[in-house]
């Protein structure tokens, strides 16, 4: 029905607000981390120099943390676009079958090939009975 619809389709849009909310965490741990080993490098070189092997650790801490927060951003782009296509696709199919829920919809797949062979023996018992009535007729 509609209300299962709009159920699905508010469900998927809690999920991408949750997956959106995550990529924000993560972007603000991001920056937060950013911040805080700055605030380290300054205080070790303030009080002669940060240890170079120490600062390339954190430098590199920094570059790791970044390409993991733009893999998280990429992978809920897709996951965006593939909901997207997702819910045409259902909708397409809900329009073309007359359903309204998903259950309906595997139904009537599921019975066509059964309505076919019906729609056909009906079909030839009308013209078995249209011949007939055609032979009485000109009889």
């Amino acid at each position: 029905s509609s209300r299962e619809v709009r159920a699905a389709g508010e469900e998927r849009n809690r999920e991408l607000i949750l997956k959106q909310m995550e990529e924000n965490n993560a972007s603000k741990m991001e920056v937060w981390n950013n911040k805080r080993v700055s605030s380290s490098i300054e205080i070790n070189q303030s009080f002669g120099g940060a240890d170079k092997q120490e600062m390339e650790r954190l430098q590199k801490g920094i570059k790791d943390r970044q390409s993991q927060l733009d893999h998280l951003s990429k992978l809920t782009q897709e996951s965006a676009a593939e909901i997207s296509v997702f819910e045409e696709s259902i909708s397409h199919i809900k329009l073309s079958t007359g359903v309204n829920n998903m259950t309906e919809m595997i139904i009537k797949m599921c019975q066509h090939d059964e309505r076919q062979a019906e729609l056909l023996r009906d079909n030839e018992n009308a013209e078995a009975r249209l011949n007939a009535a055609k032979k009485a007729f000109f009889d």
